[in-house]
């Protein structure tokens, strides 16, 4: 008697869970920091179930020493100033049309100027005279803030955002006259709050990922 038997081995299966990568795009206005004037940002965004982070640059006003000592910002005058970072949480299940989120945001701001200025002092007859100088002014903001806010969904693929946040900058700046008599610098940490409104939208392809058991 022949017997024939067949052996079967069983493995283990990969098991492959979808996720979803959702591209985007947000830009609005916002004040914060020392609050000069409004700044714009713009926003490249990417949301993967309750993360959502977003990068771009932040566009302000120039800012500019007006008296030997000061500085300000110039009307009209628009630069590129640096990065803002958010990174969001969304509690909430996907699909509503209201949704509120957690989220923490950081700044990178860097302000440059040269030109002339006038120092004055006071002569035997205690009249002003004016010294011109040459400078170099730069400045350095470092901000981050942890904030909470809430987005409309409207139409299909946009929504409007808006949020509040609490938190603390980091101030560097110098004006540098080449002479260590003239030369002011400053160095300081306050707290501070932001303001921020934006206009979203989202891709219609997503990317999917798969994640490997």
């Amino acid at each position: 008697l022949l017997l024939v038997t067949a052996n079967i081995c069983y493995g283990q299966k990969d098991t492959i869970t979808p996720k979803n990568i959702i591209l985007g795009a947000n830009t609005g206005i916002m004040i914060h920091g020392h609050a000069y004037a409004f700044d714009y940002f713009g926003h490249f965004t990417i949301e993967k179930g309750k993360s959502f982070l977003a990068i771009g640059p932040v566009i302000g006003l120039k800012l500019k020493p007006t008296n030997g000592y000061d500085y300000n910002p110039v009307d009209g005058q628009y630069q590129l100033n640096g990065l803002h970072i958010v990174y969001q949480l969304n509690p909430n299940p996907k699909g509503k049309r209201f949704d509120f989120y957690f989220l923490n945001e950081f700044m990178f701001l860097y302000y440059t100027d040269k030109g002339v200025l006038p120092f004055y002092y006071l002569n035997a007859y205690y009249y002003p005279i004016p010294i011109y100088k040459s400078y170099k002014f730069h400045q350095t903001d470092l901000e981050d803030y942890i904030g909470y806010g809430f987005k409309v969904k409207f139409l299909k693929n946009f929504y409007v955002n808006q949020n509040i946040g609490i938190g603390i900058i980091y101030t560097s700046s110098v004006i540098d006259y080449g002479d260590v008599d003239y030369n002011r610098s400053n160095h300081s940490f306050e707290p501070s709050v932001i303001l921020k409104l934006g206009l979203g939208y989202t891709f219609n392809n997503k990317l999917k990922t798969a994640a490997i058991k």
